[in-house]
């Protein structure tokens, strides 16, 4: 109740404000607002204009409202009858309501400030900037569901968004990361740029950073990867200095220190539904791992235990794949499609890996393998550390391609050699191999993630086989 008192006496002052000619650009915008958005403040304007009015022709007499002209009415001007004054007065009470609901609003192209330069596979949520690649921007939200943007500022500072991602532009050298995901890249002629988040503000000192804001806890994650950026907690006002290969994790209550980071600690064919049919038969695997580890500090780190990690970097990892073909020994095995649910991992940037390519193969040897201890020391077809792979202990059985920007989605083969290799290996357990052909761009690239037989929520890997008929 006491915010709608206060918003009452708010719309009157402005009312008034208006009448008397002092109210400035953005009272006008605030009064055009009220207007705009309740039926209630539209019928207080159109009361109170009425009650001017009046007020106006009792004081002069029944003489033309003043509002009607700035100069003072002398005694000898025309006299109306009264009934036409009042309409008079209800003509400019609708006049003036017309003005600020309609009078045009500033050339949008005084309000630019910066442009999207790109995207790949973006899906927008409602918003009133354009979203089109080229688009020009001025203030505003922009709210990411899926794939990658890249907002170039007019100072030059350079903002790759990650969906999902919310960021609110403010000028050309100031934005707003709500939740989610930015890499910027700020050259000498923007240097000062400044990010915002919930806790923090992060001042750039010519450089290239990035900031995760957590949806839920609304932590901030900077990182920097050159020069320098200055983290201002916006609660207690302190401020600290992130350089290269520092990162530093500020709650909305504690500002937090600065820590070194690894490579890796921050975090086309999609196929369709698994096949039906008497004649198909799906399986789920039996066991499936990834080899593949990162350190920090002699302690291993990014593990996963529902997601199948798959890179090729700086840190190379590889999924490996189990199905039982037991059942089928006296099957010919005619088509076959494996299934692999794409899911983000959180670790490493889409931004730094252009379209990738991923190699399936299948193992021969009858290789031995627990998804419990798998490891880079006894991987199959590996020589170890180094995860190179045995070419001779490999069949290739097909690619697919997840485009840039993406982060999920349902991907796989559907190829006659891996129809081929399964018959081949009909009556007994097989493994498939699944590696990222395509190198990142440069350190901190994305890890692929495919869901594990293990994910709480999305299915495993799924092998569909067609059988020939008896």
């Amino acid at each position: 109740m006491k915010e709608r008192n206060q918003n009452d006496e708010r719309l009157l002052e402005l009312i008034n404000g208006l009448m008397d000619g002092w109210i400035d650009e953005a009272e006008q915008q605030e009064l055009q607002q009220y207007l705009k958005e309740s039926e209630s403040a539209r019928e207080r304007y159109r009361r109170q204009m009425d009650i001017h009015a009046q007020l106006h022709l009792d004081h002069s007499e029944g003489l033309i409202p003043e509002l009607m002209r700035r100069q003072p009415i002398k005694s000898q001007a025309l006299r109306f009858p009264r009934q036409l004054l009042g309409a008079a007065a209800a003509m400019v009470a609708s006049l003036l309501i017309a003005l600020v609901l309609f009078w045009p609003k500033p050339e949008a192209s005084k309000q630019v400030f910066a442009h999207i330069e790109s995207t790949s596979g973006a899906r927008w949520e409602s918003t009133h900037l354009p979203t089109a690649a080229g688009a020009q921007l001025g203030p505003g939200t922009l709210r990411l569901i899926e794939g990658l943007a890249t907002v170039v500022f007019d100072s030059g500072a350079r903002v790759t968004i990650e969906a999902p991602a919310a960021l609110e532009l403010i000028d050309r050298m100031h934005c707003r990361l709500v939740e989610g995901l930015v890499i910027a890249d700020v050259p000498e002629s923007a240097i000062g740029f400044k990010v915002s988040t919930p806790s923090v503000d992060v001042i750039d000192h010519g450089t290239r950073f990035s900031i995760i804001v957590d949806a839920e806890t609304r932590e901030t994650s900077t990182k920097v990867y050159q020069g320098m950026v200055e983290v201002q907690h916006l609660l207690f006002g302190q401020s600290l200095k992130i350089r290269e290969g520092e990162f530093n994790a500020a709650g909305l209550e504690s500002l937090g220190a600065v820590q070194a980071f690894s490579d890796q600690s921050f975090g086309l064919r999609q196929i369709g539904p698994p096949r039906r049919g008497d004649d198909w038969r799906r399986l789920t695997t039996s066991r499936d791992a990834y080899v593949g580890r990162v350190f920090l500090d002699g302690r291993e780190v990014h593990r996963s235990e529902t997601l199948l990690l798959v890179k090729n970097g700086s840190a190379m990892r590889h999924a490996y794949l189990g199905f039982d073909l037991t059942d089928y020994a006296e099957n010919t095995i005619i088509e076959a499609e494996l299934a692999l649910e794409f899911a983000p991992t959180g670790w490493g940037f889409a931004s730094l890996v252009p379209e990738a390519t991923f190699l399936v193969f299948g193992v021969t040897g009858d290789p031995v393998w627990d998804e419990e201890t798998l490891d880079v020391e006894n991987a199959p077809a590996s020589h170890g550390r180094a995860l190179n792979l045995k070419p001779e202990r490999l069949v290739e059985l097909g690619s697919f391609v997840i485009p840039y920007g993406i982060q999920k989605g349902r991907y796989g083969i559907e190829d006659r050699r891996l129809a081929d290799f399964l018959s081949d290996h009909a009556g007994r357990p097989v493994t498939l191999l699944v590696v990222r052909e395509t190198a990142e761009i440069e350190n901190h690239g994305l890890v692929h993630g495919f869901a594990s037989r293990r994910h709480p929520n999305l299915p495993g890997p799924t092998l569909s086989i067609r059988l020939a008929q008896p």
